[in-house]
């Protein structure tokens, strides 16, 4: 609240000095118009604190919001989907959150907080009762979200949306009463210059491309680097040829697949995408069910949090935070990923350049662990690494030259001076305590490869641009859209496909190793395994693999239940993790068991619904009862973090732990 109260006497006041002259404050002004005057705009000469305040939010409402720590996003989005009943919803939350201030001047604010009038009242009482008042009244739940919601459905809509009338002379029990001009045709469409405009304030165009065509023929190339590009199902069957192939090898080796091939291939794409949709949808129900789905919609609101508290941490623009995420992604869970993110910048920002090379560091390096007994060597000896090494063995952090020499460097001091516990994180962005196995002991974080951390050097030596994170996040779709997904969580445009959102497609336990994963994330197929799938027309389209498919099926999915496409994503990736844990994934009779009973859809001798009822009893014959559905973050009551306050000494949010730490039960330094 501090950080928020500063701001709100800067504007206000542009002093902390207590002769602040309010000899023009205009007394006994009724607050509630006050802030409907802020956020809704009346037509007035009056020149008050809210006045000023709705010019700071004017200027620059997405850089406000992120000042007071709160979001625009929600109110925005939906306006753009329903900007009619939300405009309803927004004065009508405004006045049931004010209503007893409409009332309440002054005067009688001064007499509650300090039992003086307001001519008896010093400079800094008024002050006080102002900036409490605001204070309250923005940072109020169901306030700040409507006021998000009243910057495009009041300033921005009297410009853009011509059929409604906000009389802003209205006040009282009447607020609530918002007139809209008669216009049966028009319905309630969003005109696109709303829509546009919305964009505009959210910066939901700040996002790269999630395919890249490398061939000049194709006609998309031209739009690359533009953030235009999308990898859904259009784009994908826009440029292979082979798709009715790849059709054919789905019906033939994806259990439960096979009844929906036809000789029409826009038909068999209809048939599979309906099949992943109500297979993700049901997952989506049964969330709601658990009581979970709520929160599961938050994660990359979460997310966002993260990266700009990463940013605001270690000044640092948002779009390298978000970017350092993405690129850690590949294989870790999210929990694992946020830890190492955190590591990775903090030590890169923090080492001095006189930072040494330690002992510790030559013993991490050079000391075979018990897991490369067959390879007789670490991973920094490695092939090429050794070499590497050779090079940056004994030299301080001022000294190295490349991005993969910083890579290994930082990963040899992490690995030589922390350990490797880590924290769950909750959808909201909550730091929450360490994560643990089923057995109660702890997980251990596992850094990624030098080339991935390579890419996170650079993208905080870069200067913060899309056009110079984009190389950085490679080609493969799921990590391009998770990067927008973090970056911008209200765009419609984007969907991160990964091993947890193919198999809720599928409604199997898939994990990283299985076929449809390697082909749903980018095409590859297995060595051995019969399924092939073909790439065809990759170079022109950018796409690769039945990305597309779970994308569009994704997408469908939000449309029945009305919500984003990435809150779909979350809440069915989230209740996928908890239905197939890693236990099941690898416990060979369930594995056995889910192919059967999807073979049976496929011999006719079971409905689609059916066989995901069997499967879920399935789970629970081996002990993911209702209970078990339920994530444990959701169970969660010990204390939570905030990544974005820097903690004492070395110690870091999401896991970071110091030989201070070791009798909290963290794992101890080298």
């Amino acid at each position: 609240m501090g950080k928020f109260r500063d701001l709100i006497r800067s504007i206000s006041f542009g002093s902390d000095e207590d002769n602040t002259d309010l000899e023009n404050t205009e007394k006994g002004m009724g607050y509630g118009e006050l802030l409907f005057d802020n956020v809704v705009g009346i037509d007035n000469d009056r020149e008050s604190f809210g006045e000023k305040l709705g010019q700071r939010i004017s200027d620059d409402a997405v850089g406000f919001v992120k000042e007071v720590g709160t979001g625009i996003y929600e109110g925005a989005k939906g306006f753009i989907q329903e900007p009619v009943q939300t405009t309803k919803n927004v004065v009508g939350e405004i006045y049931g959150s004010t209503k007893d201030l409409f009332t309440k001047d002054l005067d009688e604010r001064l007499m509650e907080m300090f039992g003086v009038t307001m001519d008896q009242a010093t400079s800094e009482q008024v002050n006080q009762a102002r900036e409490g008042f605001f204070g309250d009244a923005l940072e109020a739940s169901s306030l700040i979200p409507a006021a998000g919601g009243v910057v495009q459905a009041g300033k921005v809509i009297g410009k853009t949306l011509p059929n409604i009338e906000i009389d802003p002379n209205t006040m009282g029990m009447n607020l609530a009463n918002v007139k809209f001009k008669s216009d049966p045709a028009a319905g309630d469409v969003v005109p696109a210059t709303v829509a546009s405009q919305t964009d505009e304030i959210l910066e939901t165009d700040r996002r790269v491309d999630t395919r890249i065509p490398k061939s000049k023929e194709s006609p998309d190339f031209e739009l690359a680097g533009d953030g235009e590009l999308v990898s859904d199902g259009d784009a994908m069957m826009s440029g292979n040829t082979n798709m009715a192939a790849n059709f054919a090898m789905i019906s033939e080796y994806y259990p439960g697949m096979k009844n929906l091939w036809s000789d029409d291939v826009a038909e068999t794409r209809a048939n599979v995408t309906q099949r992943m949709t109500d297979n993700i949808v049901s997952l989506y129900d049964m969330s709601a069910k658990l009581g979970i789905a709520g929160d599961s919609k938050k994660w990359y609101k979460g997310a966002n949090r993260i990266a700009l508290g990463l940013s605001e941490r270690f000044n640092l623009p948002d779009t390298k935070t978000a970017g350092v995420l993405a690129a850690l992604s590949p294989q870790k869970n999210w929990f694992e990923n946020v830890a190492l993110a955190e590591r990775l910048i903090k030590h890169h920002t923090e080492l001095g350049p006189n930072a040494p090379w330690s002992q510790a560091m030559d013993d991490i390096t050079t000391t075979v662990p018990p897991a490369r007994k067959k390879q007789g060597n670490t991973s920094f000896q490695d092939g090429k690494n050794g070499a590497v090494l050779d090079k940056i063995k004994g030299k301080t952090w001022g000294q190295l030259e490349t991005p993969l020499e910083k890579a290994m460097w930082l990963r040899a001091y992490d690995e030589a001076h922390f350990g490797r516990q880590f924290r769950e994180v909750s959808p909201d962005g909550d730091i929450l305590g360490y994560y643990l196995k089923n057995d109660g002991t702890p997980q251990l974080a596992s850094h990624q490869g030098f080339a991935n951390i390579a890419k996170v050097v650079r993208i905080l030596e870069g200067d913060g641009t899309l056009e110079s994170i984009s190389p950085e996040l490679g080609k493969e779709h799921k990590v391009r859209n998770f990067f927008n997904n973090i970056l911008n969580p209200d765009s419609p445009k984007d969907v991160t496909v990964d091993t947890h959102q193919i198999a809720a497609g599928l409604y199997r336990p898939l994990g990283a190793g299985s076929v449809e994963v390697a082909q749903g994330l980018s095409g590859n197929n297995l060595v051995g395994n019969p399924a092939r799938f073909s790439n065809t027309g990759q170079a022109e389209t950018g796409m690769g693999g039945t990305y597309g498919l779970c994308f569009d099926a994704t997408t469908e999915g939000a449309k029945l239940r009305g919500i984003l496409p990435r809150e779909m994503q979350s809440v069915s990736w989230e209740q996928l993790r908890t239905l197939f844990p890693d236990t099941l994934k690898r416990d060979k009779s369930f594995l056995a068991a889910t192919e059967a009973i999807w073979r049976m859809v496929d011999d006719k001798q079971l409905d689609p619904e059916g066989a995901r009822n069997l499967i879920i009893a399935e789970a629970a014959k081996r002990g993911q009862t209702s209970e078990k559905l339920v994530p444990s973050w959701k169970k969660y009551v010990g204390e939570r973090k905030d990544i974005g306050i820097a903690t004492a000494g070395l110690i870091g949010a999401a896991g970071l732990a110091t030989a201070e730490e070791a009798d909290q039960g963290f794992a101890s330094p080298k």
